[in-house]
């Protein structure tokens, strides 16, 4: 009985061991599906959020990280690292750059804060490059202050700070879009609009030099400033303000002023202002090229210098040195302006033709100087065509031509030069006419009777290309 007991229990064992694995199977089976279905499921969810937390940043390192806040990025980002921007962002506080940063906006918007001027971008060391992004609404509606700005390098950042800045729109802001006061600046194609749209504003494109012992070199290429005001009646605004110490090449900026265009300042800062300005337009209400030295209340520092010097554009407005009226009266000899070529209207202040560098000259019309290389002399005054010096001369007087020139013809009317005559000095030079003068249009040289004449010491070509 045991053992048939046994063998009957040893088989009831082998049938529910047989009926076990097979349910085990099924079971292994049915947990599996079900295992793969709850990761199917996990990994949807994860990937989900990690899309919707992708979709939520603003700003991505190159190779890196994204970030929720522009500023975060920044903070994270290493020496030498690109950020991109992912979509339109709002900075909330001050974003300090301490090393070397690049920031591509891929065009999209940064905003700043419209009543706080505590939130700008303000470069202490590196030099941060930022390009293809537009600024706005930084600081718009606070009130106004020294030193405001949307970029600035304080006076106690690093001497080697710089900021690289290319294709921005920069607007609503509060008084200036660049305030550099240390180290350099590369500012390329930016467009900035100071007119904030506030009833009392003062606005600037640019602010370079400004604080004693430190000194900023830097160049604003292409691009425009356009709406500087000051509401403030005892304080002007330029679209470009330049303090001693400072080392500034502008070429190519069209600035549309309410006030003023380019200013040289020497009540502030340390040491010399070097100002080159080519090929720039500029229209302001007030000047356009000024260096202010002194007024009734301010003298110019006797540490500072400054000098300005332009190389063609158009320019609309004053070009003067401003000096006290009842104070302050005579320059101390230290600021210069030189002009070398470009197109003046709106001369306000006498004395342009002392702004003419050696070698050119200024034509007069109506109320419009041009400023060309000067052709011709009468002793030491000068004329930019031989034609001009024709003119202008008296019987006994010697035109010297200063190089080789092409000009219209030149007419002498009967009983100019009488009794001295005129002598036309070409000094080794060659004339070349290339428009036709006298009664028939087909003459190089026509004197006519009465006059004694003349030419020594070069040549003359008559190329008549016009004739009548």
């Amino acid at each position: 009985m045991r053992a048939e007991k046994l063998q009957y229990q040893g088989k009831h064992f082998l049938k529910m061991a047989d009926h076990n694995i097979n349910d085990w199977s099924e079971i292994m089976k049915s947990k599996f599906l079900s295992i793969l279905l709850v990761l199917a499921m996990v990994f949807s969810l994860l990937s989900t959020a990690a899309l919707a937390t992708e979709e939520e940043n603003v700003a991505r390192i190159v190779s890196g990280e994204s970030y929720a806040t522009l500023e975060a990025a920044v903070e994270a980002a290493g020496a030498d690292a690109t950020i991109e921007l992912l979509k339109d962002t709002e900075l909330t506080e001050k974003i300090t750059v301490d090393k070397n940063l690049t920031i591509d906006g891929n065009d999209h918007t940064i905003y700043g804060v419209a009543n706080d001027t505590g939130v700008y971008f303000e470069i202490t060391a590196g030099t941060l490059t930022i390009s293809n992004a537009t600024l706005t609404e930084f600081g718009k509606t606070a009130a106004t202050d020294s030193g405001i700005s949307v970029f600035k390098i304080p006076d106690t950042a690093d001497n080697a700070a710089k900021i690289v800045a290319s294709g921005l729109t920069i607007e609503n802001f509060n008084r200036s879009a660049f305030d550099i006061r240390n180290g350099a600046f590369k500012i390329t194609d930016c467009i900035i609009n100071c007119d904030n749209g506030q009833e009392q504003m003062i606005t600037k494109g640019l602010v370079a030099g400004f604080a004693d012992n430190k000194y900023v070199a830097g160049s604003i290429t292409g691009g425009s400033i356009t709406g500087v005001e000051s509401t403030y009646v005892d304080w002007s605004a330029s679209g470009i303000e330049i303090s001693s110490g400072a080392n500034v090449f502008v070429d190519g900026v069209n600035i549309a002023s309410m006030k003023g265009g380019i200013s040289v300042s020497r009540n502030y800062g340390t040491g010399p202002a070097t100002v080159v300005v080519e090929d720039c337009t500029i229209d302001a209400e007030n000047y356009a090229l000024r260096i202010f030295e002194s007024n009734n209340d301010i003298a110019p520092k006797a540490d500072t210098a400054a000098v300005l010097m332009v190389n063609g554009g158009t320019y609309n407005g004053d070009v003067r040195i401003s000096l006290g009226e009842t104070a302050n009266t005579t320059s101390d000899g230290k600021s210069t302006i030189t002009i070398t070529g470009g197109t003046f209207s709106g001369v306000t202040t006498a004395g342009f033709e002392n702004f003419v560098e050696k070698g050119y000259a200024a034509t007069k019309e109506a109320n419009t100087y041009t400023v060309l290389e000067s052709v011709a002399k009468i002793g030491e005054v000068e004329y930019t065509s031989l034609v001009d010096a024709v003119a202008a001369a008296a019987d006994g007087d010697t035109i010297t031509l200063l190089k080789d020139s092409e000009g219209d013809g030149v007419q002498i009317a009967a009983g100019r030069f009488p009794s001295s005559g005129l002598i036309i000095d070409f000094d080794g030079h060659t004339y070349t006419c290339g428009k036709p003068t006298g009664n028939k249009k087909t003459q190089g040289f026509q004197f006519q009777r009465n006059n004694k004449i003349t030419l020594q010491d070069g040549r003359i070509d008559v190329t008549l290309d016009e004739v009548a």
